[in-house]
């Protein structure tokens, strides 16, 4: 054991995985979380829906291939109980119709499965197992107002909470180490500066992603027998579609715009856009299903990534993890991956002194985060509709990635090496290395046919001005 006790603030993916890598490390681990647990509406279709403070489950996601490598280590079995519980296995490189940058990759097998199951599901798999283990304590309907610091040196005590209940006390939660998994709302960065003055320096760039979603039931099966579908936004089209094959024999469905462009939150207005995204073999195969429950709508107005491993005067005893340490753009489905790749960077961090833990977690987890970021970002600089600054790099990247799905589109190794970068198996360098690059160059340029028919023209074209880095 290296401390008495250790506090989660928030119950949900990132903070279930914190708690799991925690456990054993601690006497006792607390999560504590704002929201009860009990489903508060119906997704439709007798299903249930999520849980308040979930908004974002009622949208497709997707857990990477790295993602689910991570989560069953440390939680042996998962994949097989989620399986039996009607998650679907999918492998992203061959079960799944990719159209990125206008074109269709071929079909490469990745040898790794992914998961495709509700958000809500997998937390409630992974919540019965964490409330299982010992030392672990979960308390629900508390708000966090702020930290405690000690009255001697620079370390955080805990955490203050008051119950949702009018009228509820403040209540002070004694702690060796607060770990904050309160996703891209939280307001760790606010409450250092106000008790310490520390400044966290943060990149940011406005994305202003828009989902609208429903869940459906489709008649036949998707063409050539995929689970599941991914178009991303183009610079010709701003809007994207994600579709998944999940439990109970459903199908989400995800339209998504990008930079301001909002996809229809009606069905008439739903259907013309899939329409105008999805070749004509999807679209007739999704325009063919039944709603199974309500269209639902969400918004990203920006992602945020927090540096705190370069903060000055950064107090020990608190560490953040998921969204709340880098917000990422739901659009590449990273956020959950990377979650689990902060666990994993926490539960190295644990060897060693107690005092020096969150300098070494920031460290790692940073580490791990990069590369996310980067391709991440890197993609969203590709689209003409968001106001950002493209460096030579970007540029230099982005034609890259344009060229490499360009070929993909008919060279399945090549299909197969970008999709494993893009499942964060491998790391971006696998992009450049020479066998790829002779790919590359020795493919014709040219296969404009091999376009998506979905991608119209847009004349948004916004100015270029600026990234934020605070």
């Amino acid at each position: 054991m290296i401390g008495r006790h250790a506090v989660v603030l928030g119950a949900g993916f990132a903070g279930l995985l914190a708690a799991r890598v925690l456990a054993g490390a601690y006497e006792r681990v607390t999560l504590i979380e704002r929201d009860p647990f009990e489903p508060v509406e119906s997704d439709g279709d007798g299903a249930a829906g999520p849980r308040r403070g979930l908004p974002q489950a009622h949208h497709a996601h997707t857990l990477l291939s790295r993602g689910l490598v991570e989560l069953e280590r440390l939680f042996p079995g998962l994949s097989a109980d989620l399986a039996v519980d009607g998650a679907v296995v999918a492998d992203p490189g061959s079960d799944l119709t990719l159209i990125l940058g206008g074109h269709r990759l071929a079909r490469a097998p990745l040898g790794r499965s992914t998961l495709q199951v509700t958000r809500s599901r997998l937390d409630d798999h992974l919540r019965g197992r964490v409330v299982g283990l010992p030392g672990i304590e979960l308390i629900t309907g508390r708000d966090v107002v702020g930290l405690t610091p000690t009255t001697i040196g620079r370390r955080c005590a805990g955490v203050r909470v008051v119950g949702r209940a009018p009228g509820s006390p403040v209540e002070t939660v004694p702690a060796d180490l607060v770990v904050d998994a309160t996703g891209r709302g939280s307001r760790l960065d606010r409450w250092l500066a106000a008790e310490w003055r520390t400044t966290i320096p943060a990149d940011r760039l406005a994305v202003d992603v828009r989902y609208a979603s429903r869940s459906s039931r489709l008649p036949d099966a998707l063409p050539s027998g995929a689970l599941g579908a991914l178009i991303a936004p183009t610079a010709e089209c701003p809007y994207g579609l994600a579709l998944l094959a999940v439990e109970g024999g459903r199908h989400l469905v995800t339209t998504v715009g990008v930079g301001g462009h909002r996809p229809a939150r009606d069905e008439t207005g739903l259907r013309e856009l899939i329409r105008r995204i999805a070749p004509a073999d999807l679209a007739a195969a999704l325009l063919a299903g039944r709603p199974a429950g309500p269209i639902k709508g969400y918004r990203i107005p920006a992602v945020r990534r927090l540096h705190y491993a370069r903060a000055q005067r950064l107090p020990t005893g608190v560490i953040a993890i998921g969204d709340a340490l880098c917000g990422l753009n739901p659009v590449y489905a990273q956020g959950l991956t990377v979650a689990a790749l902060h666990a994993v960077a926490l539960a190295g961090a644990l060897a060693g002194d107690p005092e020096t833990l969150a300098g070494r977690y920031f460290r790692a987890a940073a580490a791990v985060t990069e590369a996310p970021w980067a391709m991440a970002v890197g993609s969203d600089l590709a689209q003409p509709y968001l106001r950002a600054e493209r460096t030579l790099g970007s540029r230099l990247t982005g034609a890259l990635v344009g060229r490499i799905q360009r070929v993909a589109a008919a060279d399945p190794e090549v299909a197969r090496r970008f999709v494993r970068v893009m499942a964060l198996l491998d790391p971006p360098s696998e992009l450049t290395r020479p066998t790829l690059l002779r790919r590359l160059l020795r493919t014709p340029t040219e296969l404009s046919e091999l376009r998506s028919p979905g991608a119209q023209l847009s004349s948004d074209k916004s100015a270029e001005v600026g990234v934020v880095r605070r």
